[in-house]
């Protein structure tokens, strides 16, 4: 049954939950704004993130933990994780140790970021009316799929990989960049390296002197900078690892 546990199920279960303080997991129980299907998603924290060039982290793949976008199969609506409805959530420590039978909602299906192809079913028939964010981060996430298929995988030695684009990698690549607030500059970077994977190079360094002239960018930010920088000089469009890092909680 997808619905919230009740205190004698929280009860049942407390005996079989090991807290390991910050690190500690939850689990959640969520429904579709719109029709009311039922999700679940188990909450984690990466020991290691690593960053790549078109912006995404250790988190994100191959599958988000926990999403920006939710396509709901029932009532195929795409929106942004954050306007599910919470209905329950628990936490079951640092390692899940509690029996199968008991384990809240094991028959609920996951959370899960869209596939590539239900992103393609959603540009087909979704209407996005004035929400041009939400149809920008679909074009974002699709064209960052796209490039799971190139994406170098450091725990194999490998930091960059050449990227093919097809006509539909393009098409998106050409409807995504002008819509990209360079305001924001994540998002400027992110658009910076969709101008270099098109071969627009002196485009993309012009905007990276911007970010690096007119913002102050963090740490990583900074490296990501330099690594776009760098293969923009190059005239490379490769896929690349901006870097590695430990995260300290």
């Amino acid at each position: 049954m997808s619905e919230p546990l009740t205190e004698k199920q929280k009860e049942r279960l407390r005996k079989y939950i090991f807290m390991g303080g910050f690190m500690d997991k939850s689990l959640s129980l969520y429904a579709c704004r719109y029709c009311d299907y039922r999700v679940k998603a188990l909450s984690d924290m990466p020991l290691q993130d690593v960053l790549w060039s078109d912006g995404v982290t250790h988190e994100e793949y191959p599958y988000s933990i926990f999403p920006e976008l939710w396509y709901c199969p029932k009532c195929q609506r795409v929106y942004r994780t954050s306007k599910l409805t919470e209905l329950d959530t628990i936490v079951v420590g640092t390692n899940i140790n509690i029996p199968e039978e008991l384990m809240p909602w094991k028959d609920t299906p996951r959370l899960l970021e869209p596939q590539l192809q239900e992103y393609r079913k959603i540009l087909r028939n979704q209407d996005f009316g004035y929400d041009v964010d939400l149809e920008m981060m679909v074009r974002r996430r699709m064209w960052q799929k796209l490039n799971n298929k190139y994406r170098p995988n450091p725990d194999k030695g490998e930091f960059r990989h050449a990227v093919t684009l097809t006509n539909e990698h393009r098409e998106l690549l050409n409807d995504l960049h002008p819509w990209l607030y360079e305001g924001n500059v994540t998002k400027a970077l992110i658009k910076a390296e969709a101008l270099r994977q098109l071969g627009r190079f002196e485009l993309s360094l012009q905007l990276l002197d911007i970010i690096q002239n007119e913002h102050e960018p963090d740490r990583i930010e900074a490296d990501w900078l330099k690594v776009l920088k760098a293969y923009n000089n190059a005239r490379s469009t490769d896929l690349v690892v901006v870097g590695c890092w430990d995260i300290d909680y």
